[in-house]
């Protein structure tokens, strides 16, 4: 099939570094339409300033293929209209923004379509030119009208994916991919599982994945880390929502070790035993991050999160005993947070050796319970403005969604009156 598409990742203005690291959805849908013998390239414009970056897209494409993250959702609308107006070519969107605000994305920008969801199988179809009727999960335009297809079922065996090659990238333009002096000049984010069986109302996971969890088996992972250690790649961030779950744990963790992969990951802190602190640590991981939250138990169950802050400190204890590096997430600005609860998180910030705490906005992005179903939460009507609203951005001084307080004035007062300058510095706070 002698197809052509462009596979563009938009500008990031809103990040302080825009170039971080990899665009890997894109990279993992380029592998499957390479398979299929259709021609994708990746435009990668993260770092491209908004007024110039139009002049970098090449029109000779047949299809172009958008990825969307929220406060990029109007840069898209640009993106669409500047190619529709200087090509004939079929112009799509995806990504977990447009999953759920399709509709609305589909009425402001110039877009034929816009992906619901996992996007591998449905690019095919569309590049394969399907009739858009037959493609289920998608919006497309039908004269005057939008129609939204059913929602597509989820690949069930992912180990039908072919593995991500990373050979065409310069891994010196992405500060987020250099790798631990004398262990790897560079690190590699990887994914070996797709969803979650937590509930966290402000997270899109259970929604974007519905609640099903599925795993690349042990054949296919060991596969990947063969090609990443044969391109000279020892180190690795494992993306997936919880790797201590994965049914193939002993055997990956053994594969680690074995090629000397040096690794970090995420898990929630009641998947963590000893047992399996002891195989991590023996197996080269360095680093994990637990999703704490908040130090207040009250605020947790609102978030609907299954750990408590017991099983956090415990997690803690049994991760800091086997030398790991344990980073704590922790949020600021959810519903109906009363000082309350930022002082007993204050508290946990004390009481406990996490080596680094992460502090990002509450944000009830598209698709996240919150979102969803606001008045289970709070009577106030959130604002939704989400180029001012963002949990993780270069600018520190932005409002709350719900709270009249700017929330780095929120920090600073939690720092402040919780932490003396001894402390703030021995905890290494983020403050993003």
């Amino acid at each position: 099939m002698n197809k052509k598409i462009c596979l563009i990742n938009l500008p990031s203005p809103y990040l302080k570094i825009s170039k971080w690291s990899l665009p890997n959805s894109l990279i993992y849908l380029q592998a499957f339409l390479n398979e299929k013998k259709i021609q994708a390239d990746i435009l990668d414009l993260a770092d491209e300033y908004e007024a110039d970056f139009l002049r970098k897209i090449p029109l000779n494409y047949e299809y172009y293929g958008i990825t969307v993250y929220t406060p990029q959702h109007y840069i898209f609308i640009n993106t669409c209209e500047y190619i529709k107006k200087n090509s004939d070519a079929i112009v799509f969107g995806g990504g977990r923004h447009l999953t759920y605000e399709g509709m609305r994305l589909m009425k402001q920008s110039k877009a034929d379509f816009i992906i619901k969801g996992e996007g591998e199988e449905i690019v095919y179809e569309i590049v394969s030119g399907k009739k858009p009727d037959k493609i289920n999960g998608i919006y497309f335009r039908k004269g005057k009208q939008i129609i939204e297809n059913r929602d597509r079922s989820l690949i069930q065996n992912l180990d039908i994916l072919p593995i991500p090659k990373i050979d065409g990238f310069n891994l010196d333009e992405y500060p987020g991919n250099k790798g631990i002096r004398g262990i790897s000049n560079y690190k590699i984010g990887v994914i070996f599982s797709r969803g979650c069986y937590g509930k966290c109302a402000f997270c899109i996971s259970p929604d974007f994945w519905k609640g099903c969890i599925r795993f690349h088996r042990y054949e296919w992972i060991k596969k990947y880390i063969e090609y990443l250690v044969e391109i000279g790649i020892h180190q690795i961030m494992i993306n997936d929502d919880n790797f201590l779950i994965h049914p193939d744990f002993d055997q990956i963790t053994n594969l680690l070790k074995v090629h000397g992969i040096k690794y970090q990951c995420m898990t929630n802190a009641n998947d963590v035993t000893e047992e399996k602190a002891i195989i991590l640590s023996e197996s080269g991981c360095y680093k994990i991050s637990l999703g704490i939250e908040s130090g207040s138990d009250k605020l947790l169950k609102k978030m609907n999160k299954i750990s408590s802050n017991a099983m956090n400190k415990h997690a803690i204890k049994i991760l800091k005993g086997q030398g790991i590096f344990v980073e704590g997430f922790l949020m600021i600005g959810f519903p109906n947070e009363t000082w309350l609860d930022i002082i007993k998180t204050g508290i946990f910030i004390k009481k406990n050796e996490c080596d680094i705490y992460n502090i990002s906005t509450f944000v009830p992005y598209p698709g996240c319970d919150v979102w969803k179903n606001p008045r289970k939460y709070t009577k106030k009507k959130p604002r939704l403005d989400y180029s001012k609203y963002l949990h993780l951005g270069k600018e520190l001084e932005i409002e709350s969604c719900f709270f009249r307080k700017t929330t780095m004035r929120w920090r600073r007062e939690y720092l402040s009156k919780m932490l003396d300058e001894k402390d703030v510095i021995k905890k290494k706070l983020i403050l993003q």
